[in-house]
């Protein structure tokens, strides 16, 4: 998709915080990171408080909150560990929410023999999960493994872990008003459309938000 992109003219920029969007005759001039690129129209997938101040709208404080994780990757030395692709593991003493064991989607996505895990850790940002040091978070992640049945420690070769900010809506009480607040501020914006789990604010999963995009791509297309 990227390769389509590029060979199309299009620009692909990464880790490029955007600091400001600004209304100008022509539709929006995008500050990033030092950068400025002009735009009829804006697709945010960012944190919906987020995107409102940086179009220059009030947010008060606000129940719009996100849950955010580290996913912990493990390289394992044996054919497979389960047969299913998804595991939730709701015990409390257990420092993961889900196991995922991309082999099961399909054996491309696993480099070499073996197979591989990715442990879901549920946390906030800042907090003591968050901040857990990697060799630490990687040691209770195994342990906990073994503990639970699914492998032996010795089995386990490569670890590494990456961190996801807002990765999930929190439906506090009484979120709803401050989403259609927050959203009606940013409809006076003409050209910004909100898509994905976290720009939606929204609980959806990864195969409907491609299709939202995928109708949204439709309609800027017809020019909608």
């Amino acid at each position: 998709m990227a390769d389509r992109v590029r060979r199309q003219g299009g620009v692909i920029k990464l880790s490029q915080p955007v600091e400001k969007i600004e209304k100008i005759e022509t539709g929006y001039r995008v500050h990033a990171k030092g950068e400025q690129f002009e735009a009829e129209r804006v697709v945010s997938t960012i944190p919906v408080p987020l995107l409102a101040r940086l179009l220059g709208e009030s947010v008060d404080k606000s129940r719009l909150a996100y849950r955010s994780l580290r996913c912990v990757f493990l390289l394992v030395n044996k054919d497979r560990v389960t047969d299913d692709t998804w595991i939730y593991t709701p015990d409390r003493g257990t420092i993961f929410g889900r196991i995922h064991e991309p082999k099961n989607w399909s054996p491309e996505m696993v480099p070499g023999k073996g197979t591989s895990l990715c442990l879901e850790v549920f946390c906030t940002e800042g907090d003591e999960l968050w901040n857990l040091p990697s060799d630490e978070l990687h040691r209770r992640c195994v342990a906990d493994l073994e503990r639970l049945g699914f492998l032996r420690a010795d089995e386990v070769g490569d670890a590494h872990d990456i961190k996801v900010k807002n990765a999930y809506p929190v439906f506090l009480v009484g979120y709803e008003k401050d989403l259609a607040q927050t959203a009606d501020r940013i409809a006076r914006h003409d050209g910004v459309y909100l898509v994905g789990r976290t720009g939606a604010y929204t609980y959806i999963n990864m195969d409907q938000v491609i299709a939202d995009v995928l109708r949204l791509a439709d309609r800027l297309v017809d020019g909608a």
